[in-house]
């Protein structure tokens, strides 16, 4: 990667971050909910473009329209958990049958495409967007008593931001220092090089969000802010690379092309999506 690309990519990145921190600090924690909301119906649409070109239809608009209704139920409801379990069951029964009424949508390969494949797909699309995306609702409805500083939206901003700084980290130190590649079929140009540096930049700034939220218990809890930044690293890199698998399969470089040569809304989210649960969940036990 070349500098110029690198420092672009790395100002999208903390672009893409600022937007978001910005919309969580001023909007209402409702009004977030949407905006969220909004990134993931665009994933949707970047997502039922790359199936079309292998000739799987997804049912957009129920899927859309899924996510609207688990969202607000894993919200509005107090047993938080309970309600999206329970909405994300009755909503992937809805997709599976109406993706397996779909016909299969023309396909530049030369085989056949059947409804159960059409139904399989819009499955696994509704569980990647709509569980995972749910744990970006979920810490809007945590308030811990313990949090010292901005208790509506601390547990939220680590969710989002610490996956964004692993992508930084790792793009930094990948492209200037990266030697050892991890898993060249799949993403050429991730490296171990490259995982360390994520590895650091999410540890370090976990500590420092640590040290800000949690002033008065950090001597004794400095070692839960090491775990929650080791553990968001590596689940935001094997989010981006389960992202790549599937553009690899459907032979696309980018999902998207919203930020010309840096891919679309899911190619700058993918670590966020896988990372979300794991930090959340830590985060529940930790706190």
């Amino acid at each position: 990667m070349t500098g110029r690309k690198l420092a672009t990519a790395i100002v999208v990145g903390f672009a893409l971050a600022g937007i978001i921190m910005l919309c969580l600090f001023f909007l209402p924690p409702f009004g977030f909910l949407w905006f969220i909301y909004i990134f993931v119906v665009l994933a949707l649409v970047e997502l039922a473009r790359a199936c079309r070109l292998i000739g799987i239809k997804i049912p957009q608009v129920t899927i859309a329209l899924s996510a609207a209704f688990v969202f607000c139920c894993t919200y509005f409801f107090p047993r938080h958990l309970l309600a999206l379990s329970a909405s994300l069951f009755a909503c992937l029964t809805l997709v599976a049958l109406r993706g397996g009424l779909s016909e299969p949508a023309d396909s530049d390969l030369n085989r056949p495409v059947s409804r159960l494949r059409n139904s399989c797909a819009s499955l696994f699309i509704a569980i990647y967007l709509l569980l995972l995306s749910s744990f970006l609702i979920l810490p809007l409805t945590f308030h811990p008593a313990n949090l010292a500083n901005s208790p509506e939206h601390g547990m939220e901003f680590m969710v989002i931001f610490l996956p964004a700084l692993s992508d930084i980290g790792g793009l930094t130190v990948g492209a200037t220092l990266g030697r050892h590649k991890m898993t060249p079929r799949l993403s050429p140009k991730k490296s171990y090089e490259g995982l360390a540096g994520s590895l650091f930049f999410c540890m370090v700034g976990e500590v420092i969000f640590w040290i800000i939220l949690f002033r008065s218990t950090f001597a004794q809890d400095w070692w839960k802010a090491i775990i929650v930044g080791f553990v968001g690293a590596i689940a935001g890199t094997l989010g981006d690379l389960c992202a790549s698998v599937i553009k690899r399969d459907v032979g696309i470089k980018d999902y998207g092309n919203l930020i010309k040569g840096h891919g679309g809304v899911l190619d700058r989210t993918d670590s966020i999506l896988l990372a979300a649960p794991c930090i959340y969940l830590l985060l529940t036990v930790f706190l």
